[in-house]
């Protein structure tokens, strides 16, 4: 009786085939991929490239304020950049500026950027925001004093010059 029970019990795994093999189920028909349950991959757009030119013009450093406006122009932009190029930027100041505040010239490398602040605190549907135009600070190229000939005798707004009083030369 043992005998026949393990005979019956090889026969019955031998006709199962290997453990995890399909095979029994559905002989050896392959499985035809179907159009429905392939999804298209994802297309990636590429990150939008920072273009940086030469700039000239005004520069201004007030406490932790900065802003530079570019010859030919009449609105001042804040500065923002790469940690570097601030860091240079700062060091230029300290060593060209005669007082805080004063009016400088100074060439540039960076870009103009325009972004839409998001509003602390909200989703950005319950309060228009608007868009904010930047200059963004790459590299800093020359600076010095403000001369009255810079900028082809351009004109500073008043409101960029009440706390600086240079000489002019």
């Amino acid at each position: 009786m043992r005998v026949t029970a393990n005979l019956l019990l090889v026969l019955t795994l031998a006709a199962c085939g290997a453990p995890g093999s399909d095979a029994v189920f559905g002989g050896n028909t392959q499985k035809k991929a179907t159009t429905d349950s392939a999804k298209p991959a994802p297309v990636r757009t590429p990150a939008p490239q920072l273009v940086t030119k030469r700039f000239e013009g005004y520069y201004r450093r007030y406490g932790n304020e900065s802003v530079f406006m570019r010859c030919g122009t009449t609105v001042a932009l804040p500065v923002t950049g790469t940690p570097i190029a601030l860091g240079v930027l700062k060091e230029r100041v300290r060593w060209h500026a005669p007082w805080e505040g004063a009016r400088l010239y100074g060439v540039f490398q960076g870009a103009l950027v325009t972004d839409t602040p998001m509003v602390a605190g909200t989703d950005g549907d319950s309060v228009r925001s608007k868009p904010r135009t930047r200059f963004f600070l790459v590299g800093v190229d020359s600076f010095r004093t403000w001369r009255v000939r810079d900028c082809n005798g351009m004109k500073l707004p008043r409101e960029l010059d009440t706390a600086s009083t240079t000489p002019e030369p």
